[in-house]
């Protein structure tokens, strides 16, 4: 019985949509040709903004990555000018910079790959890519926060523009269902 409500809740979502995409195509058929062709140009816009959003993200990701990788103390001090210390606590700190960059490097990689080769994913690595965004927002100012300011503050505009890329990547893949 429960699954069956469920079920029942799914079609009533689907069928909301679909009802609200074909008005959507109905107010389009009623619009002049100055109106139509305004609306149609402001689509193509939106439709570009994920692809763009995720390829800038892709790049960053590739240079903050290389640069924690790379580098030889990650970034730590060059970048960020933390003080780790010396000794066994540096390597520790510089091996963590390492992973991190390696990470980074690798979720670049996927989202070029995505980008070129598997577009339809473009909607979810971008969800993907906010949440780990905002985890590392959020360990930054709530969890664990750091005495100092580091660039990875910054990742709050990141952040933002990263979830309204979601939306758009969403809404845009919702209206290609449709004609």
């Amino acid at each position: 019985k429960l699954l069956s409500k469920f079920g029942f809740k799914l079609q009533m979502i689907f069928l909301n949509q679909s009802h609200l995409k074909i008005n959507y195509y109905r107010f389009l058929a009623g619009l002049n040709g100055n109106q139509k062709e305004l609306k149609m140009r402001f689509n193509n816009i939106l439709l570009n903004i994920p692809i763009i959003i995720l390829s800038l993200h892709a790049i960053l990701n590739l240079f903050r990555g290389s640069a924690h990788f790379f580098l030889p103390d990650g970034g730590s001090i060059l970048i960020a000018g933390l003080d780790i210390g010396s000794g066994d606590q540096k390597q520790i700190i510089i091996t963590i910079f390492a992973s991190l960059g390696a990470g980074q490097i690798v979720w670049g990689a996927l989202q070029f790959y995505v980008l070129f080769y598997a577009k339809k994913m473009i909607a979810i690595i971008l969800t993907f890519t906010a949440i780990l965004a905002g985890m590392g927002v959020s360990i930054l100012y709530i969890f664990k926060p750091l005495p100092i300011i580091v660039p990875g503050h910054n990742n709050i505009y990141i952040l933002v523009v990263l979830i309204i890329a979601s939306i758009i990547a969403y809404r845009n893949q919702s209206m290609r269902d449709y004609p």
